[in-house]
């Protein structure tokens, strides 16, 4: 398998910004998105530039809600505190003792192509993936995939021969 170098890349851009393609449905984590890509790559040294990029930028999300199944530990004698109470070990009971209960979530997809201008073909699709409950615990997830894309673009980049 033939190895093809990857350009070194020094200017970008970000189509959701540019054509105000929303890629998630909350604007304020479209927003983190956004200027968190820009920054990660504006520190690395890269350049905004809106009319000739050399590496377009792309993103989108999928968010899908989900439900799992969660089994709770059935609780034990109290042996430590030497105390038998048979009421709490009757057959009618079970059920608190050992509860089966469903869990509510979302799995939270955080979708980043980094396109080729002047190819016209994709570089690398760059996929974060994580499970959430709640929106604060979303804005944060958000926060750390989008360094932690950033770092996988430019550890891919970093690692291939140069042109």
């Amino acid at each position: 398998m033939e190895v093809r170098p990857v350009p070194s890349y020094q200017t970008f851009v970000i189509v959701n910004q540019e054509a105000k393609i929303a890629g998630f449905q909350d604007t304020f984590l479209d927003a983190i998105a956004s200027s968190g890509l820009q920054n990660f790559l504006e520190s690395q040294g890269m350049v905004y530039d809106k009319t000739n990029p050399d590496v377009v930028i792309r993103y989108t999300s999928n968010q899908d809600p989900r439900q799992k199944e969660t089994y709770n530990a059935p609780m034990m004698p109290m042996w430590g505190m030497r105390v038998w109470d048979p009421w709490m070990f009757d057959p009618m009971w079970n059920n608190r003792m050992n509860p089966i209960s469903t869990k509510n979530y979302e799995l939270f997809q955080f979708i980043v192509d980094f396109i080729d201008p002047t190819q016209e073909k994709l570089v690398i699709r760059i996929t974060a993936v994580t499970e959430t409950a709640n929106p604060r615990e979303k804005q944060k997830k958000l926060e750390k995939a989008v360094k932690l894309v950033g770092k996988a673009y430019l550890e891919h980049t970093n690692n291939q021969p140069k042109r």
